[in-house]
């Protein structure tokens, strides 16, 4: 019997995705962290100090920020690995560092948690991390989460998160290996993972790690590029707004409505920008088809890049017989088109790729409560030489013969 909340969490860089496992149902569900948002489980991940007593995360916290710039913090994961990080906050009267944004952060997640869910008491998480992660960055993030009262029971690196979400455990066939290349792109990196299944005896899963590489491209990137974009068409730069709060103002406009831009293009041929309130009194207003947004990624080298680093993996690791895309960035037409046109093949299509972290890290949580992992999955958290991998049976650990082996016993 499951006595509390278990959390499986993708603390991403630009949005978090929570899940919790169901006992019942025996499956990851989502969490909706931001009531405000309607339909859409995902939430910034930004803070906002409005004073000492009151702090908001996700939708609200990014709208409160245009009007007070200097009191936010966003992208706090990528600022665990910086030693001497800090940000002034003025509404505290102090700085903090990346570890105690993120604990606010986790705080605030832990008690809207809760509070959905009638008080009842979040027991453990198990937290998505990426593999490029290093000893510092992981040492962070646990201290933040335990400070806060959300017990890891595991780390799982993100692309084992997105296999499991993505099934490939369960859809392998008897004595056959296949080889699996999983590109998650997120909001400032993009992850290429490739790996080599195969189904051993006692229905145990070997997972062979062939390639991994982190590249600085993400959806940040494309943010970016439409900024500068929407910088030409206003006919000003950021960079010369002479007032602090109205230049951060202005940006965290831009950034908005571009994040509208590109998810409204997942869907649409053509969507149009407004922005009012921008430094001079100026307001932007602009249609941008799919075909015009296509464009500014080629000709800014982002589709480019991406075949570079697809080429970079196969000249490693050979043919690939699938292709999982995972991340916020795949649902971008261009991007699942130019990688079907790189492989031959389509990326398959399992679900949402913005969701497979989360949903697998609530999976696998929920797989260790019931009992229905044999084994702990013993990975390399972080870099894959700087770590002893093998299999944990109780308190025995058993090292593997090849250090990139992995056993998963889905």
């Amino acid at each position: 019997m499951v006595d509390g909340l278990y959390l499986g969490i993708d603390f991403g860089t630009a949005t978090n995705y929570v899940t919790k496992w169901d006992p019942e149902r025996k499956i990851a569900v989502p969490v909706r962290i931001d009531k405000r948002l309607e339909g859409d489980n995902f939430f910034d991940n930004v803070i906002y100090y409005e004073s000492s007593e009151n702090r908001m995360i996700g939708k609200l916290a990014f709208q409160r920020s245009i009007d007070d710039p200097l009191n936010v913090v966003e992208g706090i994961r990528d600022k665990l690995g910086r030693d001497n990080w800090k940000q002034m906050i003025p509404s505290l009267g102090c700085e903090l560092s990346s570890e105690e944004v993120t604990e606010d952060i986790f705080r605030e997640m832990k008690n809207r948690v809760e509070q959905i869910h009638g008080g009842i008491p979040v027991k453990g998480v198990v937290l998505g991390i990426p593999f490029s992660f290093q000893s510092e960055e992981i040492s962070r993030l646990k201290t933040a989460s335990e400070n806060v009262g959300l017990s890891i029971i595991k780390l799982i690196e993100e692309p084992v998160a997105i296999a499991i979400a993505c099934g490939l455990f369960d859809k392998l066939s008897d004595k056959k290996r296949e080889k699996v290349l999983i590109f998650d792109l997120g909001g400032e990196t993009s992850d290429i993972t490739i790996f080599d299944l195969f189904r051993q005896s006692n229905n145990v899963v070997g997972i062979e790690l062939l390639y991994t590489k982190t590249d600085a491209l993400g959806g940040k990137r494309i943010e970016d590029i439409l900024i500068k974009k929407f910088e030409e068409n206003i006919g000003y730069e950021l960079a010369l707004i002479p007032d602090e709060r109205q230049r951060r103002k202005d940006h965290l406009m831009l950034i908005e409505a571009a994040r509208e831009v590109i998810q409204n293009l997942c869907a649409d041929e053509e969507d149009e920008v407004f922005c009012s309130g921008l430094d001079g009194g100026r307001i932007f207003e602009r249609k941008i088809s799919l075909r015009e947004f296509n464009k500014w990624l080629r000709g800014h080298g982002f589709i480019s890049r991406i075949k570079e680093m697809l080429q970079d993996a196969l000249d490693e690791a050979g043919d690939i017989d699938r292709i999982i895309l995972a991340g916020g960035s795949g649902n971008i037409p261009i991007i699942q088109s130019e990688i079907q046109n790189f492989f031959g093949q389509q990326p398959e299509l399992v679900g949402n790729p913005a969701e497979f972290i989360g949903k697998g890290a609530g999976i696998y949580c929920g797989g260790l409560l019931t009992g229905n992992l044999n084994y702990e999955i013993i990975t390399p958290i972080g870099s894959v030489s700087s770590y002893d991998i093998g299999l944990k049976v109780g308190e025995k650990f058993i090292p593997f013969r090849n250090e990139h082996e992995i056993i998963c016993p889905f």
